[in-house]
């Protein structure tokens, strides 16, 4: 189900026909011991507001699916907070969680994934 909303995103994402040349900067100019030392990049206007489309456009992506994706959860038993929990705990089997998986949350978390 997630995976049907988020490719849905990703496919509108790939409607907006911008696209942004690497800015020029050499990596030794950043000195991992020293933080206060930026590297120095040419950013031309156009490219920066190509940059500021493609964050619009994320945003209002993001505006759209967030709704979808919390009645998914919502509809599979999940608050948002037990979804990333039980998510962490995937990536992470060390983490622990309070209260433990149930099988029904397993059982869950599956069809949603998928």
């Amino acid at each position: 189900m997630l995976h049907q909303v988020l490719w849905g995103g990703l496919v509108s994402l790939t409607q907006v026909n911008v696209s942004l040349p690497a800015a020029s900067f050499t990596p030794s100019a950043i000195t991992p011991l020293a933080p206060t030392v930026i590297a120095q990049a040419t950013i031309c206007e156009s490219d920066l507001q190509k940059f500021v489309e493609v964050i619009k456009q994320l945003r209002k992506v993001d505006q759209e699916l967030k709704p979808k994706i919390l009645k998914i959860l919502k509809d599979a038993g999940f608050t948002e907070t037990r979804f990333k929990e039980i998510s962490m705990n995937k990536k992470d089997p060390l983490t622990r969680l309070i209260p433990p998986l149930t099988s029904q949350e397993k059982q869950n978390y599956t069809k949603v994934i998928n």
